[in-house]
């Protein structure tokens, strides 16, 4: 895919101007946050750009429309819901760490001390049977 093909696509319709200036300037530059962050943000100084390159980076309709245009296949919801379910059955609590980067990703969960509790868990399923048009209880 072509950055003049990503600019059609609806998720990089959905970003703000700044964002579409940053994902234009950090996917032609080497994918380089903080050059694309001093673009976009007109940043005073380098610490401002790396801090405004990683936020933007970590922000879901970004992290789409980076995935779009490497043609990465979405995460749903629901294969989120599963993994979940699966790590919970399991003794390691890695996988379920990698699940719950995913769904703050997706922006399901939403805890600035990364922390997840059971209404957030409860939240990630009912958004997986509406998905998927199910009632998995």
């Amino acid at each position: 895919m072509t950055i003049d093909e990503l600019k059609a696509e609806p998720e990089y319709k959905a970003c703000t101007v700044r964002e579409q200036v940053f994902l234009d300037s950090y996917l032609t530059n080497d994918r380089n946050p903080i050059e694309a962050a001093s673009v976009a943000y007109d940043c005073k100084d380098e610490k401002s750009a790396v801090s405004i390159g990683r936020r933007n980076l970590a922000r879901p309709p970004i992290v789409a429309v980076i995935s779009k245009f490497d043609g990465a296949k979405p995460v749903t919801i629901s294969e989120i819901w599963l993994a979940i379910r699966e790590s919970m059955q399991e003794t390691g609590s890695v996988r379920f760490q990698a699940t719950k980067l995913a769904a703050q990703m997706l922006g399901v969960i939403d805890k600035r001390d990364g922390g997840v509790d059971k209404a957030d868990i409860t939240a990630l399923q009912e958004l997986a049977e509406r998905e998927n048009g199910t009632d998995e209880s």
